[in-house]
């Protein structure tokens, strides 16, 4: 027996796009930003670019290094609930995914270091319009490497992510909203 569909009536067909739209909007792209920075008392330097990321007055104050190289930097859109890879030196990778929007201008992100199979850290953080968290610890050549984690609910198009004010940058055992 060979069946036919009706056809789809304008209302039906209009229902149909706006659920799909309504879902679309229910599910805002998140903008996330890594940065990794080598820290070490090797020389007296601290990098340049640093400073038109808004993180070399907080680096040397948070922290005893004499030396702040920028190795790296990644940026990456992703859905809400989706999941986002970054490869950082010395075989790391950072998987974040977002969470949830606890409040307007905040977004809740998932976090977890590893090295191969191997689990070094699982967290999560709540982060501020233009906040910053800063991850640091892992030994790496002559120093230890320092990621710091931006995120901002968009889809990036509006351009990078500005500088946040000092206060804004949480050291990793922090959080902004009191997180997870």
């Amino acid at each position: 027996m060979n069946r036919r569909l009706a056809p789809c009536g304008p209302l039906v067909c209009l229902a149909v796009i706006l659920s799909a739209v309504a879902a679309q909007a229910a599910d805002p792209a998140v903008s996330i930003e890594v940065g990794t920075v080598l820290a070490s008392n090797t020389i007296q330097r601290v990098d340049q670019r640093l400073q038109g990321q808004g993180m070399q007055a907080r680096l040397t104050r948070m922290f005893q290094y004499r030396s702040y190289e920028l190795v790296g930097q990644q940026a990456q859109t992703v859905a809400m609930n989706g999941h986002s890879a970054f490869a950082l030196p010395g075989g790391l990778e950072l998987a974040i995914h977002p969470l949830r929007i606890p409040a307007p201008g905040q977004v809740a992100l998932g976090v977890e270091l590893r090295r191969g199979s191997e689990v070094l850290m699982d967290s999560s953080v709540t982060l501020g319009q233009e906040g910053r968290v800063l991850l640091g610890g892992q030994p790496h050549e002559h120093g230890v490497l320092l990621v710091w984690i931006g995120a901002r609910v968009g889809d990036g198009r509006t351009g990078p992510m500005t500088s946040p004010h000092p206060s804004n940058l949480l050291p990793a055992n922090a959080t902004e909203t009191g997180g997870e």
